[in-house]
């Protein structure tokens, strides 16, 4: 019987001295580069190594993640087809949904850009003096293949938002550059 008291005994202890810590990132998460929100990235997916947020293996697709200052609900409502528009896309469709714990609402848009379209969802939460926002971008024609890995990926997101960011577990995955040069159309939107 004693013999199980001590190993008890210390997990009690752990769970204590975690009670006041950050959370840790998720083992499935991967801390975007210069942010405090990690997500389950799609698989594939490397942290970008330019901007914060991931690339996919091809560089045709990306996730890029934006921390604003700033009420997410003025954010939000900065998020309109008329915005879209002034940044040259079309406002798809927009749903709330709930990510993290937080309200939020997901847009999905289409921008010409060059020879091609880019899909885009943008994902936007957070609290009364700071916005998230997650902008996961693909070329059309490569959409049906990685829309649904894409959504799942922005819907995982968490918020490390007390103190300074967690160490970020090992790369799983994430998204890029549209086509041509660098072409990064970064973490923008309306």
């Amino acid at each position: 019987m004693r013999r199980w008291v001590a190993p008890l005994l210390g997990l009690g202890l752990c769970a204590c001295a975690t009670l006041g810590s950050p959370r840790p990132v998720p083992p499935t998460h991967t801390l975007a580069p210069g942010s405090r929100v990690s997500l389950a990235a799609p698989p594939g997916f490397r942290p970008d190594p330019e901007l914060p947020g991931f690339e996919s293996p091809d560089g045709f697709s990306a996730i890029f993640v934006s921390e604003l200052p700033g009420s997410v609900y003025s954010t939000m409502r900065s998020f309109s087809g008329e915005s879209f528009q002034k940044n040259g896309m079309s406002l798809l469709d927009q749903e709330r949904v709930t990510v993290d714990g937080w309200p939020a609402r997901l847009y999905r848009a289409r921008q010409p850009v060059r020879d091609t379209e880019l899909e885009r969802l943008v994902l936007v939460f957070g609290d009364s003096s700071r916005s998230v926002v997650l902008t996961a971008v693909a070329p059309r024609e490569r959409w049906p293949a990685q829309s649904a890995a894409l959504r799942q990926a922005l819907l995982s997101a968490r918020w490390h938002r007390r103190g300074t960011a967690p160490s970020a577990a090992p790369a799983t995955g994430a998204g890029a550059a549209p086509p041509g040069g660098n072409g990064k159309s970064g973490p923008q939107g309306p």
